[in-house]
């Protein structure tokens, strides 16, 4: 008896389905054009001290980090220089 030919016959490749190696937590971006109070709640909303700025939230190119303790101090200057216009205190 003659072997049996494979003519024509290849075999396909083994392509395991493709699996993510680790899984990240969905970051908050902070667009460059966001208020301060956005900022904080999105910072304290992440449990996070220090998030991306990025120039839009389509392009996704970080333009720069932004720290929590910075974003306080700016916030509490905001807060200063709206009650001393409030009061007339310039």
């Amino acid at each position: 008896a003659k072997p049996v030919q494979r003519t024509g016959i290849r075999p396909e490749p083994f392509r395991p389905a493709p699996r993510p190696v680790a899984t990240l937590p969905a970051i908050p971006l902070i667009e460059g054009n966001d208020n301060l109070e956005r900022i904080l709640s999105l910072m304290d909303a992440a449990g996070e001290n220090h998030l991306p700025v990025v120039d839009n939230a389509r392009g996704l190119a970080v333009i720069g980090i932004l720290h929590h303790n910075r974003v306080l101090r700016e916030y509490n200057k905001a807060l200063l220089s709206a009650h001393a216009e409030e009061h007339d205190e310039r």
